[in-house]
């Protein structure tokens, strides 16, 4: 999906005959035919655009599933929870008839077991708030900085090639352990990615190396997106069989369990398989266009979005960008899916909200850490959140998470009775 439409003369060969002065004004003339029309309606990036220009956040305007005045929104419906059904909200906060009178410091629950919450005018949508523990985020945060950008999965970064006259050879460090480095987190020397200039003489290419700065190639400073299991092929929009990576068993088995409170009711055959994830990375000042999750080859199964670090404007438009789209206040450890009709919404980001902005407060709730998720399901066993991470870790992950946002949506790729991709499928809207 493009947001703009750019009319440019391609360059005429050496070796080919001028274009015909006929020829070139008829096509000056068409570009100003097209440059005369009127704008189309874009409704999604107006609201986007009026979000992420605004001198302070438009808290008036947000949807927050944790306010103290969340009960009173018109436009917030209060949803069943499969796995926990006796639950109920009073002055705003979280309670639940089941919790036990001496709540755990550190749960085991596997499973989310408190309020879900959706909206309205997008039947489908479902948001589960502070469904992650803090350790369990911690977690999730070191995972995806220390191992979801890294071989076999791929990031933005490995789409760029070397320039030209260029040889970068990767001294072995990871982006997280560079980003720690030049943070002032890592007492270990990391060193510079060598770039060995080949043009020149020999004289010439050591005057240069003396004269500049090397620059690492996979620098955590472009890391924008990695991509699991599935690679989204985003140039010839589709998934293949020949390009994927494993999919991470703990990621993999919290998004199943996840999946569940929405797919509980769902008769059709199998749960939720995740085998598709992607991973964005953002600084305080990116935005995510409006888009749509369009090329998987099941729309019946949910998209599963987590939420990391700075809290966020999440947008969840229609199905078309004309629609205005809802202006939703995503916080860290929240998970939103996309199911039923809201599974091909138009959704974006319009804004990270920065610790010195005036965010809405959250309904502070003592019951709430009964019913997060604390522990990693794995093969049958729990294991207690916050192990994964290094104690040695956790400070740098904290310190990144104050100034970045991390988002991880988890996807079902191919139908349940399906279990490889085939030349001859095509994703249902294609």
């Amino acid at each position: 999906n493009t947001d703009f439409e750019q009319i440019a003369d391609a360059p005429v060969a050496s070796t080919q005959s001028p274009p015909h002065p006929r020829h070139r004004k008829e096509k000056q003339e068409a570009a100003k035919d097209v440059l005369a029309m009127p704008p189309r309606n874009d409704a999604f990036k107006e609201v986007q655009s009026r979000h992420r220009k605004s001198p302070h956040v438009l808290s008036s305007e947000l949807v927050d599933f944790q306010s103290n005045a969340a009960t009173d929104d018109s436009r917030i419906m209060r949803l069943p929870n499969p796995l926990h059904l006796e639950t109920n909200i009073s002055n705003g906060s979280v309670r639940s008839s089941s919790a036990p009178a001496q709540i755990p410091q550190c749960p085991s629950n596997t499973n989310y077991e408190g309020p879900l919450f959706g909206l309205s005018s997008h039947p489908g949508f479902v948001y589960a708030p502070s469904a992650l523990s803090p350790a369990m985020q911690d977690d999730l945060a070191y995972l995806a900085l220390s191992e979801y950008c890294e071989p076999p999965h791929r990031t933005n970064i490995d789409q760029i090639p070397v320039k030209v006259g260029v040889e970068c050879n990767d001294p072995g460090a990871t982006m997280w352990e560079l980003w720690k480095k030049e943070n002032g987190f890592s007492p270990v020397d990391i060193g510079r990615t060598k770039c060995k200039d080949m043009t020149g003489n020999k004289r010439q290419r050591k005057e240069r190396k003396e004269q500049r700065q090397l620059k690492h190639y996979r620098s955590p400073l472009k890391l924008s997106w990695a991509t699991l299991g599935y690679h989204y092929d985003w140039t010839a929009r589709t998934y293949t069989e020949d390009a994927k990576s494993p999919m991470p068993i703990q990621l993999q088995r919290l998004s199943e369990n996840l999946a569940r409170l929405v797919t509980q009711s769902d008769q059709r055959k199998g749960g939720f398989v995740a085998s598709a994830a992607i991973a964005n990375y953002y600084h305080t000042k990116q935005v995510m266009g409006g888009h749509r999750d369009d090329l998987e080859f099941d729309f019946t199964k949910p998209v599963i979005s987590i939420s990391l670090g700075l809290p966020a404007i999440f947008l969840l438009g229609g199905k078309t960008r004309d629609e205005p789209p809802t202006a939703v206040l995503a916080r860290p450890g929240d998970v939103m899916f996309l199911a039923g009709e809201s599974r091909l919404a138009y959704h974006g980001m319009a804004r990270i909200i920065t610790s010195a902005e005036d965010a809405p407060s959250a309904a502070s709730s003592e019951d709430i850490r009964a019913m997060w998720i604390g522990a990693w399901p794995h093969s049958g066993n729990a294991q207690g959140a916050g192990n994964i991470i290094p104690n040695s870790e956790r400070e740098a992950v904290r310190a990144y998470l104050s100034n970045h946002r991390i988002n991880i949506n988890i996807r079902q790729v191919l139908p349940d009775d399906v279990e490889r991709i085939t030349d001859d499928m095509k994703p249902p809207l294609s």
